[in-house]
């Protein structure tokens, strides 16, 4: 390991100066090698720090270094460690759902879960990005037996909701597979999605609902499909239902409610899922 001033002594007899240059090619041969710092620096020269194990260049300012490959087997795993705990850092909860969802249409959008609610919105609306959206019902539980769930429509990003005479639904349910039984109405403050659910745990509505052009200026339209328990004369039944809807509007649908026809929500939860463009 050879380190050497570069600047020569012009007072040097012969001997010395063979001496100078000797060291000074020795020095760049071996890029400066040593555990200090070479005692005559230059913007951009090489330093083989033998105490770092790393090959190092001074800056162009002359007021630093730069490390550029390491040397030893143990500095390379340490390289490559930083280089894993870097990216690694980078790796947040966002992105990896994004990364994980970004094959699939379907993306989950936001979950609401419910101890004592007395509305579930949901506002994260993006035209840009989805053409639908999907939401999920798992166990949803009023707090008052025999209660409706219902949904209703906002346009103005859930500032309000509208909840005059501007809807449509139809439900068709058969309870322990009975004859199906069909009921609607073509005037309605609501969109009905699940009919007399009990408020027992667990007996609560599972289902899904698809919603349909919210960003049109023209109709937008639910589909939902799910079943739960009800209870008939002390006894528990399973109750099939498949429900369509629409609302008249003018304005783009950017906000969805839903809510008891009585009550509050007791218990379960709703995802939000969004479909992506293709």
């Amino acid at each position: 390991m050879v380190q050497a001033t570069y600047t020569p002594v012009v007072t040097d007899n012969d001997a010395a100066a063979l001496a100078f240059f000797q060291n000074v090619l020795a020095a760049i041969a071996s890029n400066n090698a040593g555990a200090d710092e070479p005692p005559q620096v230059f913007e951009r020269m090489l330093w083989f720090d033998t105490a770092a194990g790393y090959l190092k260049q001074r800056n162009a300012a002359n007021d630093g270094w730069n490390r550029l490959v390491p040397i030893s087997p143990t500095q390379t795993e340490e390289v490559w460690l930083e280089g894993v705990s870097a990216v690694a850092s980078l790796i947040t909860p966002e992105l990896l759902k994004t990364v994980v969802g970004a094959g699939s249409r379907v993306v989950h959008i936001a979950t609401a879960e419910m101890t004592n609610e007395a509305v579930v919105d949901f506002t994260a609306f993006d035209p840009a990005l989805y053409s639908g959206y999907l939401f999920r019902f798992a166990n949803v539980v009023p707090s008052v037996g025999d209660a409706n769930l219902h949904c209703r429509f906002s346009t103005d990003g859930g500032a309000t909701y509208i909840s005059s005479l501007s809807y449509k639904h139809t439900q068709v349910y058969s309870d322990g597979g009975s004859s199906a039984i069909s009921t609607g109405d073509n005037s309605a403050t609501y969109i009905n999605i699940a009919f007399r659910v009990s408020n027992i745990a667990d007996y609560g509505y599972s289902g899904e609902l698809d919603l349909i052009g919210p960003e049109r200026e023209a109709a937008t339209f639910t589909n939902a499909r799910g079943s739960l328990l009800h209870r008939v004369s002390g006894t528990s039944i399973i109750r099939t239902t498949m429900n369509g809807g629409a609302m008249l509007s003018i304005d783009v649908v950017n906000g969805i409610r839903f809510l008891w026809n009585s009550g509050s929500f007791a218990g379960g939860k709703i995802e939000m899922l969004g479909v992506r463009r293709e």
